[in-house]
């Protein structure tokens, strides 16, 4: 049994899949939707049984955390709306945090999937 247990651990990269698929779960939930792209841009990627990440392919997603001044380099910023048209020097972009509520409130359940993916693979 223990023999197996250590190839187990030293082969797998399930416990930690379990883990960031809790992440990414609870990131997509949390994150601000007006189109939706966002919240579809996030991935779960594991190098080996150690190393993993959760990651966007999204611009916005940075901003939409954190929050964000944004300014032209040469002129105004231009919005045409039907009405009228908005000329502004900057645009104030508020943080919209999804990330980091995930990682404080959805650990003990990520690590609940890890105990539970490596205990599947152990006994089976």
């Amino acid at each position: 049994m223990f023999e197996r247990t250590k190839r187990v651990l030293r082969g797998s990269s399930g416990p930690l899949r379990a883990a960031l698929d809790v992440y990414a779960a609870g990131i997509n939930r949390r994150a601000p939707r007006r189109t939706g792209a966002l919240a579809a841009s996030f991935k779960v990627t594991t190098n080996g049984p150690a190393s993993g990440s959760v990651s966007s392919s999204s611009v916005a997603a940075h901003t939409q955390e954190f929050g964000a001044r944004i300014a032209p380099t040469k002129t105004a910023l231009r919005f045409t709306g039907p009405p009228v048209t908005f000329i502004r020097r900057a645009v104030f972009v508020p943080a919209q945090p999804y990330v980091a509520p995930t990682f404080t409130q959805d650990t003990q359940r990520a690590v609940d999937a890890a105990g539970r993916a490596l205990a599947s693979e152990i006994t089976h």
